[in-house]
């Protein structure tokens, strides 16, 4: 399809695409082209070609609509944050046989495009005017320790409903990574990561001699939190200056969980 000067690179692309983009380049094109030539050219037969006509003048079946209505249902209630195979995942487990594929072109139909979380990077605090706890993590082999040996702490910021925020403060056992320690406050004081330690104390969750490790956050660092340590017999330990590995695990549980909260959609204050 050279003729007047007509590029047919355009006809060669579409000659590498599924049918469905062929039926319609066939449809954009008829009014340029003959439309025998452009069916043989591209390789679809006429009846086809007319038989997807068809399909876009028909209303979805029934079976269709609802499956679609489940799709952007899920969709929604997840924050807009669930793919195609979350989503598949979550529409099985209801008990409606559904496939990626469908769920794909009900998406792509739609326009749902699921809100990619951004590269996780662990960070860490440095405080001026505290004086900083040794590292101890680095005297010690991770793999050899036990459960409620090294506890690891972080905080975070969550957005309420009114436009304000709160800060959680959690305590995570490094070995089973399980939260044994949580604590919610307006502000982010001391007393928010020692009521959060507190909680893990009363169900015996850490044992004295244990390792307390944290960032350097001036909480951390604070007379009544090292108090407390001190009381308990724990052992405080802080990341190195610049250093924020060894508490990562703790930070990027926390950075999930910013994840699954859409800031237009706040969490209700407790």
């Amino acid at each position: 399809m050279g003729e007047g000067g007509r590029n047919s690179k355009k006809g060669d692309t579409y000659l590498r695409q599924r049918k469905l983009k062929r039926d319609k380049f066939i449809d954009d094109e008829k009014k340029n082209y003959p439309f025998k030539i452009l069916c043989r050219v591209m390789e679809v037969s006429m009846s086809g070609y007319y038989a997807w006509r068809k399909r876009l003048r028909m209303e979805p079946k029934p079976r269709r609509r609802n499956r679609a209505k489940l799709v952007r249902n899920c969709y929604f209630e997840n924050r807009r944050r669930y793919g195609v195979r979350r989503i598949t995942a979550s529409i099985n487990k209801d008990g409606i046989k559904t496939g990626k594929f469908q769920v794909r072109q009900l998406m792509k139909e739609h326009a749902l495009v699921a809100i990619r979380a951004k590269k996780f990077v662990p960070r860490t605090t440095n405080s001026k005017g505290t004086t900083a706890s040794p590292n101890l993590l680095k005297e010690i082999k991770i793999e050899e320790c036990g459960s409620t040996k090294i506890i690891i702490g972080d905080i975070t910021d969550i957005p309420l409903q009114d436009g304000s925020w709160c800060y959680l403060a959690i305590w995570q056992d490094k070995v089973t990574r399980r939260i044994i320690g949580w604590s919610l406050a307006a502000t982010m004081t001391a007393e928010l990561v020692i009521s959060a330690l507190q909680k893990a104390q009363r169900p015996g969750l850490i044992k004295a001699g244990a390792i307390i490790h944290s960032d350097r956050g001036s909480q951390y660092a604070s007379t009544d939190f090292r108090e407390l340590l001190r009381r308990s017999g724990f052992r405080q330990s802080m990341s190195g200056k610049g250093n924020c590995y060894d508490n990562a695990q703790a930070d990027a549980f926390l950075f999930e969980i910013q994840n699954r909260t859409d800031r237009r959609r706040s969490i209700c204050r407790a």
